[in-house]
């Protein structure tokens, strides 16, 4: 169990997401889970990131100076990066189908655990299976084509199909992480952190 710097709700630790101090006063998120050092914890959550800048300073025994959007803008580009890195494990480890077209027979046949569709690829997400697949729930939106397809060693890929459960599960968490709003902004704004493929 940890305790949510943000809400003080403690709560089981894959609930929650650990940040450390970086020794020019900002903090990193620690997604994979292999830093050292003192740490904090954070539901991935709007209204808790934005209650994080007040308690942060105590909680790392170190000044923080950062803002509560900055702090988000660092979750999200952790989130990316981390979501990154499981995408081009489960390429090597052959539990990556890059492709509507190449994606069919391991959807036919009950492999695919989730498909990541590309923010931009509104004609494969056409295709019925991946139809099928997001009115199942087993599919959702991810980062544009060129960046799903760097992730896939590709110039850019429309729709990527996961074929291992856990693989599947780490990549939906960390990409509803890199989803999460900025709580400084209104409801009406919407803000774009690029995504480095």
């Amino acid at each position: 169990m940890r305790t949510c710097v943000g809400c003080r709700v403690s709560e089981a630790r894959e609930n929650l997401v650990r940040l450390v101090a970086t020794p020019d006063a900002r903090v990193a998120f620690d997604l994979a889970g292999c830093s050292f050092g003192r740490g904090a914890w954070v539901h991935p959550r709007s209204d808790c990131i934005a209650k994080l800048a007040r308690g942060l300073s105590h909680a790392l025994r170190t000044s923080i100076v950062m803002s509560a959007s900055e702090i988000h803008r660092e979750l999200v580009l952790a989130a990316w990066r981390r979501a990154q890195g499981l995408a081009r494990a489960a390429k090597r480890a052959g539990h990556l189908v890059a492709g509507a077209e190449a994606g069919t027979a391991p959807w036919m046949s009950g492999k695919v655990a989730i498909a990541i569709v590309a923010e931009d690829a509104r004609a494969a997400a056409m295709h019925p299976w991946v139809r099928e697949a997001l009115a199942a729930g087993r599919a959702f939106i991810g980062p544009a084509k060129s960046i799903l397809g760097s992730w896939c060693g590709h110039e850019q890929v429309a729709v990527a199909a996961i074929t291992d459960s856990g693989f599947a599960k780490a990549l939906v968490r960390t990409i509803a992480i890199a989803q999460i709003p900025d709580p400084t902004l209104k409801s009406r704004e919407v803000e774009r952190v690029t995504v480095v493929g």
